[in-house]
């Protein structure tokens, strides 16, 4: 290698160092609220930490080091102002990735992947490793924490929910049944969409119960059946089945068990949508890999998968996959047949 050569690529690897920096400084800005606090107009860092009850000066370095990565803009007076990017950190603002930020870059998140090499060493979830105890019992545990993951988990429900209808056509279904719907965010956006549909939200009885908190449930709730349940033990009848961000949450054991629960509840030819990350071939750039450690970092068995992947556990689920969509997010519908 020439000596040309090589102060890019320590550049290029000391870059890639320095972004998880800029993450945490993301995380500060949007929990201090700074992209609100600009939202009518251009404030000074003395002006936003008199606001957020922070420290002038520490405010004025963390927005200009933003301001460098185009979050935020600090204009030629000493103001800073909101850019595109920051307009997505307003907790109400169109299509706000505030409650996403909280929840990634949260304490319980960041803590847990300092073990990552001990997870590499031992095969054991990094979370485990830090905490004692697996990710749904400290969530169980620790409500406050709970409330954090349940509505970083509901934007980015929203924001699922909105590509997979703007991808799919569900117009021939009668009846669909959404099996781990949660509180039916992917659900309610598929009958708002298509007024003649029907649905079945189906969940543990502790998470239906919750059924419409962070979005308008009403419109639709007289078209759906809410259903407690185990999915692996049983899911109700119905004329197609869609899962989303289920079986990543699983072994690939696990995951063939729910597939051949609903299974047992579909009828030959029924379809079934997994809306899940693929993992892409090659070495290009791929949100599913990187989303794969972090399934790794914080579950038990939970994996990302290759489109070969899905069609192995499909195939031993009773399933066959017939095509993968792509959604414009970096989740796909993957759309398979019952055998």
């Amino acid at each position: 290698m020439s000596s040309a050569i090589q102060p890019t690529l320590t550049k290029r690897l000391l870059d890639t160092l320095l972004e998880a920096r800029v993450a945490h400084a993301l995380y500060a800005a949007t929990k201090f609220g700074f992209a609100d606090l600009l939202a009518s107009e251009p404030k000074t860092s003395t002006e936003l930490a008199q606001l957020s009850n922070t420290h002038a000066p520490s405010v004025f370095r963390l927005l200009r080091a933003l301001a460098s990565s185009g979050i935020f803009v600090e204009l030629d007076d000493g103001r800073f102002a909101n850019t595109p990017l920051s307009e997505l950190l307003r907790a109400d603002g169109p299509g706000s990735m505030r409650n996403n930020v909280l929840f990634l870059h949260h304490d319980i998140m960041t803590l847990a992947w300092t073990k990552l090499p001990a997870t590499v060493e031992t095969g054991k979830p990094s979370f485990d490793l830090y905490y004692g105890e697996e990710l749904w019992q400290h969530l169980m545990k620790n409500p406050e924490v709970g409330a954090v993951f349940n509505a970083g988990m509901t934007s980015l429900s929203t924001m699922y929910a909105n590509a997979v209808v703007n991808a799919y056509d569900f117009a021939d279904i009668g009846t669909i049944c959404d099996v781990g719907g949660g509180r039916g965010i992917l659900l309610g956006t598929i009958l708002a969409k298509y007024p003649q549909l029907r649905g079945i939200l189906f969940d543990q009885p502790q998470v239906v119960d919750s059924v419409g908190e962070g979005h308008d449930w009403a419109p639709v709730k007289d078209r759906c059946q809410v259903v407690g349940g185990n999915f692996f033990e049983s899911v109700p009848q119905a004329d197609a089945y869609v899962m989303k961000s289920v079986l990543h949450d699983w072994s690939d054991e696990d995951a063939v068990r729910i597939l051949k629960t609903v299974h047992q509840a579909a009828k030959p030819g029924q379809k079934l949508l997994l809306v899940e990350s693929v993992v892409e071939p090659g070495n290009g750039p791929d949100d599913g890999k990187v989303l794969d450690l972090f399934m790794m970092v914080m579950t038990n068995g939970g994996r990302e998968r290759t489109e070969k992947e899905f069609a192995t556990i499909l195939n031993a689920g009773g399933f066959e996959l017939l095509r993968v969509i792509r959604t414009g997010s970096n989740k796909s519908i993957i759309e398979s047949r019952r055998r």
